[in-house]
């Protein structure tokens, strides 16, 4: 979609669309057609450059510096409910398939992490019953020659009251 038609869906002046997209900083999340930089007269937004754009609304509105934004869209999050203008231009749809994915993935990596941390807890409860087998053992060994030398000194006893 061109400029004009991404401002309208955010409800900000095309102006707007085109300093955010060349503010310092947020290149790396725009598509080459958003950036101007595919050799076209004009400028096309895809729908993941519409969700970025929504994504740096939301974040200036809530009073975010643009280090802050930076920040945000570099941790991958990304704002998907786009305002009711967008609903007047066309192939909103797909961001609500984006929003989806975007939702499904953060719980894919959220899932992935659990694992992660369920494996290590694991793993460091293997560690600590090889530890704790490994002193009951000496224990056990311990008290099996406490056994014996409490044993001799018991026949040794006996011997000595039958004498």
């Amino acid at each position: 979609m061109k400029t004009g038609k991404a401002a309208k869906a955010l409800d900000v002046d095309p102006k707007t669309v085109i300093n955010w997209t060349d503010t310092d900083g947020f290149a790396e999340f725009f598509s080459s057609g958003a950036l101007g930089r595919d050799g076209r007269t004009q400028r096309d937004f895809n729908e993941s450059d519409l969700v970025v754009l929504n994504t740096i609304r939301v974040r200036r509105n809530l009073g975010d510096s643009w280090e802050d934004i930076e920040t945000y869209l570099r941790s991958g999050k990304r704002e998907t409910e786009l305002p009711p203008t967008a609903m007047l231009v066309e192939t909103s749809a797909p961001i609500a398939q984006y929003g989806r994915v975007v939702a499904l993935t953060a719980e894919r990596d959220a899932a992935l992490a659990r694992v992660k941390e369920l494996e290590k807890q694991l793993v460091e409860s293997k560690e600590e019953n090889k530890e704790l087998q490994e002193r009951l053992l000496r224990d056990t060994q311990a008290l099996y020659k406490e056994i014996g030398s409490l044993q001799a000194k018991l026949e040794i006893y006996e011997r000595n009251k039958d004498e």
